[in-house]
């Protein structure tokens, strides 16, 4: 079972589900913490525990490089999210990997660069057969696919290419 996560200050997108299917989607909104980094992690940490039943492999999307539009508090919480995966990932034994967001990018929109309007980042991945509610899901459903194409190239052909091509005939 593959855990895609897509970590943002505010909420984290999840796609969950093994590389051929099923996939399940879903959002958690992080719990206000000011700049109380520490209580951040905790919870995060205590909530992300909680998904891994069956997980084998982890996921999350490569944060962008500071430098761009995200401010300090921003950078920290989304650096320290990072950490807190990679920490209970190894905790419980399972390995875990950075997606690319430009390769994911590229994978789901056709190009990289800057994220779409919201409208076309739900309509793209539900031409790949998933059912997202919001950009973060989208965005996890971007990180499954990157890691399926990479991880699991027979699954990603078989199943993935095929919803696609069905979906655009």
């Amino acid at each position: 079972m593959l855990l895609a996560l897509d970590q943002s200050s505010t909420r984290t997108g999840v796609c969950k589900g093994r590389p051929e299917g099923p996939v399940s989607l879903y959002s958690f909104k992080l719990p206000a913490c000011g700049e109380d980094y520490g209580l951040a992690a905790r919870n995060y940490g205590a909530w992300l525990s909680k998904q891994l039943e069956g997980v084998e492999v982890i996921a999350y999307e490569k944060p962008c490089r500071p430098g761009g539009k995200l401010n300090l508090h921003t950078l920290r919480l989304i650096y320290g999210l990072c950490m807190k995966i990679e920490e209970v990932a190894l905790t419980h034994g399972i390995p875990c990997l950075e997606a690319d967001n430009q390769k994911i990018k590229a994978l789901l929109y056709g190009k990289g660069g800057k994220k779409p309007p919201t409208s076309v980042q739900v309509k793209c991945p539900r031409r790949w057969g998933f059912d997202v509610g919001n950009g973060d899901e989208a965005d996890a459903a971007g990180v499954f696919l990157l890691t399926c194409q990479h991880r699991f190239p027979k699954a990603f052909d078989n199943v993935w290419i095929r919803n696609r091509a069905g979906a655009l005939v």
